[in-house]
């Protein structure tokens, strides 16, 4: 398990902490779905996931997690580099997790959607669940 987070893969069943090791913060600070039960929603800048959209085909529908596809790896920019500043292609991993805060699934969008980095964000712990009572 310490490899593959180390090697930055994640896979469904995933702890938030387990998350934050392989991945770094999220883009934003998390918030909650309107799905019921709601799930806890972090999104990511990635340059490089493993799966990967063939090459030159950004599909209008994310991959997805599946039985077959439990884990992805992603190297994300967070924190690293913008992607509008000479950066790679960025693409939106979005990791959402369940009420008992393992990860319930990801996707993996084709481009960032508009997303950009927010310096203002830059938390050096693992961001409390929206669940959590304040």
């Amino acid at each position: 398990m310490r490899a593959r987070l180390l090697d930055q893969r994640i896979q469904v069943g995933d702890t938030r902490e387990m998350v934050y090791i392989a991945l770094g913060p999220p883009l934003t600070p998390p918030t909650l779905t309107q799905n019921q039960p709601p799930l806890e929603h972090w999104e990511f800048l990635a340059f490089y996931t493993a799966p990967a959209f063939p090459a030159g085909n950004v599909p209008a529908t994310p991959l997805e997690s599946s039985p077959t596809q439990p884990a992805i790896q992603a190297q994300t920019t967070n924190n690293v580099v913008v992607p509008d500043f000479g950066g790679p292609s960025a693409k939106l991993l979005v990791v959402e997790f369940g009420a008992d805060d393992k990860v319930a699934d990801w996707k993996l969008y084709g481009d960032a959607q508009g997303r950009a980095l927010n310096p203002g964000f830059a938390p050096i712990y693992v961001p409390k669940s929206p669940r959590a009572k304040q």
